[in-house]
């Protein structure tokens, strides 16, 4: 080697490789990638660790048994009341600020326990997530104050409203009439029953597009030979008049006591 060649194979500047630019580049077609195969595409990456080539994964092969206490537990910092007298001045206010900044409460957690271990001289006043018993007598026999801090109320799953209770209504029973199953009141909740309250209101005569009976009162007729009529016939068309029902109920609830009633 000498000055005349210590220069050969000492690339400064690679030139960026051109694919895709023709045939004739030698690197057109397939753009050096081959045809087919996993690496010809975009998006393809090298296997994991855990990749069995396509076989099924160990940690999908063995059995999954019992639970974690992980997705429950809750991470409290651990302090006692020997290390409150240390570092605390009497009638202090030891709280979990304070506890952070005399660096015996470092770190996330859920709360703070205060446990009894070691002795306490001093009079605190000391506010915890949780106190052991033996730390709640030494705080308040040197005339301390432990104050729990109450735990987040637990979120409203149910949010509506609960439905106020049924008035209990008198049951009496329906008066049979010339009906097989008798003669029943109209209600809200069928189409029918709406129809038929609504033209009561109104004082329509006409007969809505259900089967009726022989009376004008409004209610179904099991046995009636009535015919189907619209509820609002023209001026034209000839109303049919009906005799008045000899049972009179009201438009909703339980009929009155005084209603006929056949045996």
């Amino acid at each position: 080697m000498d000055l005349s060649t210590v220069h050969e194979g000492v690339h400064k500047r690679k030139r960026k490789k051109r694919v895709g630019r023709g045939t004739g580049s030698g690197r057109g077609k397939t753009s050096t990638r081959g045809h087919k195969g996993q690496w010809s595409l975009s998006g393809a990456k090298k296997p994991t660790a855990v990749f069995e080539g396509g076989q099924m994964p160990l940690f999908r092969r063995i059995p999954k048994r019992g639970f974690s206490h992980a997705t429950w537990d809750r991470h409290y910092l651990v302090v006692n009341v020997g290390d409150l007298d240390t570092h605390f001045d009497e009638g202090a206010t030891v709280d979990a600020a304070a506890l952070k900044k005399a660096g015996l409460a470092k770190g996330p957690a859920d709360g703070v326990r205060i446990l009894g271990t070691g002795e306490l001289t001093k009079r605190l006043v000391v506010r915890a997530h949780h106190f052991s018993k033996s730390a709640a007598e030494k705080i308040t026999a040197k005339g301390g104050t432990a104050d729990v801090i109450p735990p987040p109320k637990k979120p409203k799953r149910n949010k509506m409203k609960p439905r106020p209770p049924r008035q209990p209504q008198a049951s009496s029973p329906l008066p049979r009439g010339p009906c097989r199953r008798g003669l029943r009141p109209p209600t809200w909740r069928s189409v029918a029953g709406r129809s038929r309250l609504l033209q009561k209101a109104r004082g329509v005569t006409a007969v809505p597009k259900t089967r009726r009976g022989p009376y004008n009162c409004g209610f179904r007729c099991l046995v009636g030979t009535g015919r189907r009529r619209r509820a609002d016939p023209s001026p034209a068309q000839e109303r049919k008049e009906f005799p008045p029902c000899p049972v009179s109920l009201p438009l909703s609830g339980n009929p009155s006591p005084s209603s006929p009633s056949w045996a």
